[in-house]
C-alpha cells in the first residue's frame, strides 16, 4: 500500500524523508559504488606486491595482490615487469 521506489543521491533521499517520503513501515536502501572509481589503482597494486614479496614467494605475493586489488594475475605480472 505504501510502497515507493525512489532514486537519487544519499543526501537528496535523506532530505526527503518525512516530507516527500512518509515515515511509514520499513526502508530498504540500495547503495551503488562510485562509478568514477572503476579503474584499478596500479600504483597501489605495486605497493601491495612489494610489501608482500618481502615475506612471501613471488607467486604467492602475486596471487594475494590479485585477490586484494581485483586485478588479474596476468595483468599484475605485466605491470610488475615494466
Amino acid at each position: 500500500m505504501h510502497e515507493q521506489l525512489r532514486s537519487g543521491t544519499l543526501a537528496a533521499l535523506a532530505a526527503s524523508l518525512g516530507t516527500e517520503v512518509p515515515l511509514l513501515g520499513e526502508f530498504v536502501l540500495v547503495v551503488a559504488g562510485n562509478p568514477s572509481d572503476d579503474a584499478p589503482d596500479t600504483a597501489r597494486a605495486q605497493e601491495i606486491y612489494a610489501t608482500l614479496a618481502t615475506e612471501l614467494e613471488p607467486s604467492k605475493a602475486l596471487q594475494l595482490t590479485s585477490t586484494l586489488t581485483g586485478i588479474s594475475r596476468n595483468e599484475l605480472y605485466k605491470l610488475l615487469r615494466t
